[in-house]
């Protein structure tokens, strides 16, 4: 009987295995770390695509309703009626009275009302110019007249939804005139709602006066 002897030269099977194996395991670990970067490169190049045209979306639905508001309310106004809750002789005839339209009425042949777009750039989407008049000063009280100014006044709204907002810090003018509301009636009249300190004949003496312009669209 021949007994062979394996030779120590020889690796054994089991242990060649191994090592082919892990070769393969680490190739493996590779290929997937490779396809997991991929992956999320594709991800935050697809967030940075959807961040764009979100704001391609806000800035065209921005253009839109600036598109229609040009079309509804831009232009010039005249006065259609301008009142208050209070009576009040503020033209020294001798007669009070609450429509404050009859009793100032040589005062509102200039342009009363004015809304123009304000550029994109501006935080704000409209500008109000608005014309009133208002008593400077007293000659010779209680027996003289007023001298009245035309006052230009720029109020910058903003517009959103079909209403008009005023910025806080535009609401008042010196002490003299404080702004209420701007409300869109119709699409061609235009309501403000305003506190304006006159100077009354019959009581000769200064109030406030809580009045409605009301204004219609005339071009």
């Amino acid at each position: 009987m021949r007994i062979e002897h394996k030779s120590s030269c020889y690796p054994e099977i089991n242990t060649r295995k191994r090592e082919l194996c892990a070769s393969y395991n680490q190739l493996a670990i590779i290929c997937q770390h490779k396809k997991n970067t991929n992956e999320l490169n594709k991800i935050e190049t697809m967030k940075k695509i959807l961040f764009i045209l979100l704001i391609i979306l806000i800035g065209c639905s921005e253009n839109e309703s600036v598109e229609s508001l040009d079309e509804n309310i831009l232009g010039i106004y005249q006065v259609e009626s301008f009142k208050s809750i209070e009576i009040a002789d503020l033209d020294s005839d001798g007669i009070s009275s609450d429509n404050f339209k009859s009793e100032l009425i040589e005062f509102f042949d200039e342009t009363p009302l004015k809304i123009s777009e304000l550029p994109e750039y501006d935080p704000f989407d409209l500008l109000f110019s608005i014309h009133l008049p208002y008593p400077n000063e007293i000659v010779d009280k209680p027996y003289g007249y007023l001298i009245y100014d035309l006052y230009a006044l720029f109020k910058r709204l903003d517009y959103q939804n079909g209403e008009l907002y005023i910025h806080e810090n535009d609401i008042n003018f010196e002490d003299k005139i404080t702004f209420q509301s701007f409300k869109i009636i119709e699409s061609s009249k235009i309501l403000i709602k305003l506190d304006m300190k006159l100077y009354d004949f019959e009581t000769l003496m200064w109030k406030n006066y809580d009045c409605e312009i009301l204004y219609a669209r005339i071009e």
